[in-house]
């Protein structure tokens, strides 16, 4: 995909069907193992992060994406994915067991740090992270426990200390049952 000149999307057709309900939004951190010589350090450059080898997402996937856009809007290329992981856990194994540079959210992240299995690279990206969602069919009248869940799933989420999206501008339904 480096030689890549441009890219065209069509549109998604079954997301013309559904309702988003967005819960809350994930941070990111890029992580490396405590013993990667980035660790050491105070500051690490993107130009030097894109030469790194990473373990990242499967390509095509919402966070590589968002991945790839990061690093070109800080002006480098696309990091090289030396292995592509298909989960969190497998990522976190992976970069703490090599040499390897990833990305975690940020929850997860600092677990690995407070255990001594990784260290935090920069501790919050600053990306258009799209929110953790509920998804719904809009051609069928949802039961009002569907919203009574949705907001159930928010208060965990605010209970849990997460970036909670607020509801007026998310246009989220009523909850009430």
């Amino acid at each position: 995909m480096r030689n890549t000149d441009c890219l065209a999307r069509g549109g998604n057709a079954a997301a013309k069907t559904l309702a988003v309900i967005p819960v809350y939004t994930e941070a990111f951190s890029i992580v490396c193992s405590p013993r990667h010589p980035f660790a050491q350090r105070r500051r690490v450059r993107w130009a030097e992060l894109v030469d790194a080898g990473w373990a990242l997402p499967v390509q095509g996937t919402p966070l590589r994406q968002l991945m790839d856009g990061i690093f070109v809007r800080n002006g480098v290329l696309r990091p090289r994915a030396v292995v592509e992981c298909s989960g969190y856990e497998q990522t976190r194994h992976v970069v703490s067991h090599s040499a390897l540079v990833g990305v975690l959210p940020r929850p997860l992240a600092l677990h690995g740090k407070a255990h001594g299995e990784l260290a935090l690279l920069r501790a919050k990206l600053d990306g258009e992270f799209a929110p953790i969602s509920l998804l719904y069919r809009k051609e069928v009248d949802q039961p009002p426990l569907v919203l009574g869940f949705a907001g159930i799933v928010r208060d965990l989420a605010r209970s849990m200390r997460l970036a909670v999206v607020d509801a007026q501008t998310a246009s989220m339904p009523s909850r009430r049952l």
